[in-house]
């Protein structure tokens, strides 16, 4: 294992790759979200509230520039 220092500043930290990534994701699940929504009779609550949540992680990981895990 790296030194903790290390493995708190990987966790704590941006980069721009991870930052691009991440944006991708969020956008896929603000899709998901709308997508779900507008077929909500045919998937139901389970994967509107799992859509939800992935959304909220993702673009709070996006807007608040931590939670980057990178090496």
């Amino acid at each position: 294992f790296p030194p903790l220092d290390n493995r708190l500043a990987s966790t704590l930290g941006t980069h721009s790759s991870s930052a691009a990534i991440l944006s991708v994701s969020a956008g896929y699940f603000l899709w998901d979200v709308i997508h779900v929504s507008s077929h909500y009779g045919h998937y139901g609550p389970p994967f509107l509230l799992h859509a939800i949540i992935c959304c909220l992680v993702y673009l709070f990981a996006v807007f608040v520039r931590s939670l980057h895990t990178y090496h």
